[in-house]
């Protein structure tokens, strides 16, 4: 298996292992995850799905997870549980980036990380690129449907309605960012 992370589900940047990170970034490796067993867990991200954790080693397997950076996860007051919708897969593997923020100290700043989350230049082909934007595209229209899904059948004063409807927002966002880059490829 190759370089893939997840997207934390606080700020949208990767998880990166400690062979993609630099004094500033350094913070982007530490994750905390819950499975889809519910299951809790806190550790180093490797950078080839697995969390180092002090007693194991857990395989992060694609939509079976929430993952965030340990530092938004606190930021966001240590939110519980797998939430309905898995984190995404991350453009960037969590290797491929020169972006390397500094640790949000507030809230502000972790969202911001999220609204100004770069497109990465990738090390790949050009029609390789188009294809995997044609994947991420298709990945990104499905999670935004089921999240809307989700959403009809919530109240708006459920306490998860504000995190769903958030992360839809982020979707939508990344949505637009791969259209224009498939709109300039042709």
């Amino acid at each position: 298996m190759g370089f893939f992370s997840f997207n934390c589900e606080g700020c949208g940047q990767s998880l990166r292992s400690y062979h993609a990170v630099n004094a500033a970034s350094s913070w982007m490796q530490s994750a905390v995850v819950y499975t889809a067993d519910g299951k809790f867990h806190q550790g180093a991200y490797d950078g080839y799905g697995r969390l180092e954790t002090a007693s194991e080693n857990v395989e992060l397997l694609d939509g079976a997870c929430t993952v965030y950076h340990q530092r938004c996860w606190r930021l966001l007051g240590r939110p519980k549980g797998f939430l309905p919708v898995a984190s995404g897969a991350a453009a960037d593997q969590g290797y491929f980036t020169d972006f390397h923020p500094e640790k949000p100290k507030t809230r502000g700043e972790m969202q911001q990380l999220r609204k100004h989350r770069q497109v990465e230049k990738r090390l790949v082909e050009p029609d390789e690129g188009e294809a995997r934007a044609e994947e991420n595209k298709a990945q990104l229209e499905d999670r935004i449907s089921k999240l809307d899904k989700v959403l009809g059948l919530l109240d708006g004063s459920d306490p998860l309605y504000p995190t769903l409807a958030e992360r839809r927002d982020g979707y939508a966002l990344q949505l637009r960012t791969v259209t224009r880059y498939l709109e300039r490829m042709r």
